[in-house]
């Protein structure tokens, strides 16, 4: 069976750094890829992510979910956004579908922002252990039953996909399969799989929060004081990696107000 994990053991720049300063740059990430929705400018968010990953030492290979899930939001918001939003010259017309340059600038640019956002979040979760992701929510000033909360989801995610690859390895067993079959068979299948794997997943995780819910119970945790252990002070590296954040950021402001990397809507 498969077991998933986030953490990925490493000596890179990003394991060193104070968690709480990885807790900012993926907030000033965030904000980077919603202040922006045009491709070019996308481009380059996307690019300041792999710098930030080849400093993780991580390989590209564990990222390949998210960076799938970014192709397909991106085909399929630029097969679909004709339906939406069509302003510009237009490429070419499928049918009643007119696709233009500032539509598919805005179509594709959406993907590449979906990879942006979630390779800066893989990068985050594989160079910090739990116990930082504790410290740094805890530095954040954040209520420490939310601190708790958001932790626990956390940890969580890896055991959910854990379970599900269970189930499916589970089902394939019984000679259950989407990938065999004609075309129609297939759908069939995929419509069968709601049952055949979500429900059976959902129902194993529920039993695994109602364990957890009876094990904290009967420790007495109580909440309110999860505190952090010890402070890690600000080092060179961290406060020059901010620096750089920074002045990202700025860039992309400064482009902003000079009037790139924004398409209205309202065109």
């Amino acid at each position: 069976m498969s077991v998933y994990k986030f953490y990925i053991e490493g000596n890179s720049v990003f394991h060193k750094l104070n968690p709480l300063v990885k807790f900012i740059w993926l907030a000033i990430f965030l904000v980077e890829t919603t202040i922006i929705n045009e491709l070019l400018l996308s481009v380059a968010v996307l690019a300041w992510a792999l710098v930030c990953l080849a400093f993780s030492k991580m390989s590209l290979g564990k990222l390949w979910p998210a960076f799938a899930f970014s192709v397909w939001l991106g085909f399929l918001s630029v097969l679909l956004m004709p339906l939406f939003y069509n302003p510009g010259k237009v490429i070419f017309e499928l049918g009643v579908l007119r696709y233009t340059d500032i539509g598919l600038n805005f179509a594709m640019a959406i993907g590449v922002r979906a990879a942006a956002m979630l390779t800066a979040t893989m990068i985050l979760l594989a160079t910090t252990t739990q116990a930082k992701i504790i410290d740094g929510l805890t530095d954040t000033h954040m209520p420490a039953p939310m601190v708790f909360g958001v932790a626990l989801s956390i940890r969580y995610v890896p055991v959910l996909l854990g379970e599900l690859q269970r189930v499916k390895e589970a089902q394939i067993s019984r000679a259950f399969s989407i990938h065999r079959g004609s075309l129609a068979r297939r759908m069939s299948a995929i419509s069968e799989s709601f049952q055949s794997l979500f429900i059976p997943m959902v129902n194993s995780v529920l039993r695994k929060i109602s364990d957890l819910t009876l094990c904290l119970d009967s420790k007495g945790t109580d909440f309110s004081k999860l505190q952090r252990k010890r402070k890690i002070a600000l080092t060179k590296t961290d406060k020059a990696f901010m620096s750089v954040t920074l002045l990202v950021l700025l860039f992309l402001i400064l482009a902003r107000v000079a009037g790139y990397g924004w398409i209205s809507m309202m065109e």
